[in-house]
Formats: C-alpha cells, structure tokens, sequence
C-alpha cells in the first residue's frame, strides 16, 4: 500500500486530524534534550506529540536547532519542514494503546522496560492508560484494531 493510501485508511479510521507546534520551553519537553513539539488533535483528541531534534532543518549548528525547537524564525536557518504526519501520530497511539493488554502496572512495566518500583514510571503507565482509553472510547476496539492491523509496519 502506498503512503497516501495508507494515510486515507488511517483517516477513515480517526476521521479528522490537525496539529501545532508548540516551542520547547512550552512543551512537556521543556528543561529536557531537544525536540520538535506539537499539541496534535486526532478523533478529536488533544495529544502531545514529540520528534526528536533530528528531524529539525538545520542540525549543523546547535543554536540554529535550539531556535528551530523554539519556533524562532532566522533569516539563515533554513525553515522548519517537519511536521507528524496523521500516520505518525497514529502509530504512536496505537503503541500506546498496548497499555490495554494489561491488567496491571507490573506486568506493563515487565514487558517495557520500566520499573515497577518507580512512582515515576507507574505515572508514565497511568498516562498512557489514561490516553489509551480515551482514545478506544472515541474510535473503539474495531477502530485500535484497524490501526494495530495498517500501522503494523509502518
């Protein structure tokens, strides 16, 4: 299947999809490395969303990426091109979303990778959950699976 054929399967499924930027010092990102961020509404669902500060134009100099992450424009810097995808954010959720398949924090924090001692990461599991269920709510079960089965490779 072709990228804008799968991007139209994706759409029938979440139906509607829009997004922002949002600066870095801003985002939930802020003190952190940088990144790209925007505040991405899917089925009608606000969702922060977060690229990596390889995607920015200008990664030759550090100051031109801290400013492309801010959002300043610079007559040198070349513009900022990269902007997720409804596929991107979709996938990202549909990862998520395997927050479901488990009954509890241990068994999650197994499977992933965090530590079922840490009250940092079993608020990064509640978070999850929590957007997981409310994106099933808008879409439903037929709707994650739709998504599980399109994105699988993407």
């Amino acid at each position: 299947m072709s990228k804008s054929q799968l991007e139209k399967q994706v759409m029938k499924v979440v139906k509607s999809y829009a997004c922002r930027f949002v600066p870095q010092s801003k985002s939930r990102n802020a003190g952190n490395a940088l990144t790209l961020n925007f505040i991405c509404t899917i089925a009608g669902l606000d969702v922060e969303y977060s690229a990596g500060a390889g995607h920015c134009a200008n990664q030759t100099n550090k100051q031109a990426t801290l400013r492309e992450c801010e959002g300043e424009p610079s007559a040198f810097d070349a513009p900022r091109t990269y902007e997720p995808s409804v596929m991107d954010v979709a996938h990202s959720l549909r990862l998520d979303a395997c927050v479901l398949d488990h009954d509890d924090f241990a068994g999650w924090a197994q499977e992933y990778g965090y530590n079922s001692d840490s009250i940092a990461d079993q608020k990064v599991y509640q978070a999850c959950r929590s957007q997981a269920e409310a994106f099933r709510s808008i879409i439903g079960q037929a709707g994650l699976d739709a998504l599980h089965q399109l994105l699988d490779q993407y």
